[in-house]
């Protein structure tokens, strides 16, 4: 069972790392500091997602899982190709992730508590 504990860790930690990219990309700094920001979101997301479909065999969290390591995999040439647009498709299923693990995370402090949690 994912523990109330684990959930709230994982969704803060995303949510401190989306505040980092929107104030790095919104305060006219280069491109280097918020994309190496998102890169490190897209791993904190997709560490996350093999951890829950794995460990805790969350079968959920694989479509994400493979939205997010696909993505990242195309939007290496896309960057080249493209330019910045090629980020659109792994910025989407990052923000997919996000939410998903909002509701989940809301959905497990709705959980009644055990013995064992108090």
């Amino acid at each position: 069972m994912i523990g109330i504990k684990r959930m709230k860790t994982d969704l803060i930690g995303q949510a401190v790392l989306i505040a980092g990219v929107l104030a790095a990309a919104l305060s006219g700094l280069p491109q280097g500091p918020w994309l190496a920001l998102l890169a490190l979101l897209g791993l904190w997301q997709i560490v996350s997602a093999l951890h829950l479909a794995v460990f805790f065999e969350y079968q959920q969290r694989y479509p994400f899982l493979w939205a997010l390591i696909l993505s990242a995999l195309a939007m290496m040439p896309g960057l080249w190709l493209l330019g910045l647009w090629a980020l659109a498709p792994f910025c989407l299923a990052l923000a997919a992730y996000f939410g998903a693990t909002l509701r989940d995370t809301l959905s497990l402090l709705q959980r009644p508590r055990s013995f064992w949690d108090l």
